[in-house]
């Protein structure tokens, strides 16, 4: 019958009654307890004692010196001591067996439940590639990395090769005239000397009601070796080389870059205006007085596109002589002209944050690090009459568009 004993620290320890009068040590907290015994029990007697020995068992004893005797007793107390440890031994893992901890329970539970993971379909090995094992689990992971590349190859080949957006233009060069002189003839000049192009400024805001197109597209380097040649490196893009048409007639563009994304304004320097200019619009010259002709009075002028310069956005420009000239678009752009006193030599230009400022040149060379990087054109189109069925065609190429 086990022995129940209970430890201080609260555990209850069970213990073979063959341990009754010997000590056990606590699993839980290390502390040696006493077993008690049910009876007292008595001093050990020699069984020679209790039965006395027959003449079979009867035998001298030799005579053992004391030192021999003082060392049989040593081991006496040394096999006394081992089987007292063996006697812990066995109590401390019957307690275990009979009492386990909760980190017991949950380690046990941990231990079912790996063995019913391993033994789950998802990790039964059911093939091997290249001496991996493919269980379930990994073959549903590879073809969900097969299908999202599919995807974004099929997003990639299938997507747009020209993004294209609406937008309003403002020509500058064309209204600065109403108040500076000079700049278009020197551009003739200019460009006849020096075979070279003067860039045009706009202001472009993009616009969903807008009347242009700006679109972007790009070349590799591949890409004109085929359409162009082997020596592509002094091949000029020309309007005629780009076409967008619609139901209508088509149109070609002018080549659009922007000088610089944070650029807040820009100044022009421009030809004062000389006397016989003047005496046309309207400025009072102070050595000559009144003999100049009428004061030059602030005034607004509609703007709008005309056949001849389709590249200008409708809207009013607000002509003040003293210090700033303002344009305002039907549709919210913004521009702002800060001459000075007319004349000037030179006009400062900003605009709203909706806008931004680019150069056009009527021809685009090929860039130097085309062999690095795609070739990016921006065209600009005044926009077709009728946009259904709208086309681009660059060198004889057709393009995807985006057209929104």
């Amino acid at each position: 019958m086990p022995i129940t004993l209970k430890c201080a620290c609260g555990k209850h320890l069970k213990v073979r009654d063959e341990l009754a009068g010997k000590r056990a040590r606590c699993p839980g907290c290390g502390t040696i307890l006493p077993v008690p015994s049910g009876i007292t029990r008595q001093p050990l007697v020699r069984q020679e004692k209790l039965f006395p020995p027959s003449e079979e068992d009867a035998v001298e004893e030799p005579v053992v010196s004391r030192g021999k005797r003082a060392s049989a007793r040593r081991e006496d107390e040394d096999d006394y001591e081992g089987v007292r440890a063996a006697g812990r031994v066995r109590a401390r893992d019957e307690l275990d067996e009979d009492e386990s901890s909760p980190l017991d329970d949950e380690s046990r539970r941990r231990r079912k439940k790996k063995k019913k993971r391993s033994k789950s379909v998802l990790f039964t090995p059911l093939l091997t590639l290249f001496g991996i094992d493919m269980t379930p689990l990994k073959l549903m992971i590879v073809g969900l990395v097969f299908v999202m590349a599919g995807f974004f190859a099929f997003m990639y080949f299938s997507g747009a090769e020209a993004k294209v957006q609406v937008v309003d233009v403002y020509d500058l060069e064309e209204d600065l005239s109403d108040f500076v002189q000079g700049r278009p003839q020197m551009d003739v000049i200019l460009s006849f000397l020096f075979k070279k192009q003067i860039p045009r400024p706009f202001v472009l805001q993009e616009n969903s009601k807008g009347t242009f197109l700006s679109v972007q597209f790009k070349l590799s380097e591949r890409d004109l070796k085929k359409l162009v040649g082997e020596r592509y490196e002094n091949y000029v893009m020309k309007p005629k080389d780009v076409v967008l048409q619609g139901d209508g007639d088509p149109v070609h563009p002018l080549f659009i870059y922007e000088p610089d994304k944070s650029t807040p304004s820009v100044t022009v320097k421009v030809k004062s205006i000389m006397d016989d200019d003047a005496e046309k619009v309207g400025v009072v010259d102070k050595d000559k007085g009144d003999d100049a002709g009428p004061p030059f009075e602030a005034r607004n002028k509609l703007v709008a596109p005309s056949p001849e310069n389709p590249w200008t956005h409708e809207g009013v420009l607000k002509i003040d002589p003293t210090s700033k000239s303002t344009f305002q678009g039907v549709r919210g752009m913004v521009v702002t002209f800060d001459h000075g006193p007319l004349p000037s030599k030179e006009v400062k230009i900003t605009w709203n944050e909706k806008c931004k400022f680019w150069y056009a040149v009527k021809e685009e060379e090929v860039p130097s690090e085309i062999f690095l990087y795609a070739w990016r054109v921006t065209c600009l189109f005044p926009k077709p009459e009728s946009t259904k069925n709208l086309k681009l065609t660059v060198l004889g190429r057709k393009l995807k568009m985006d057209y929104p």
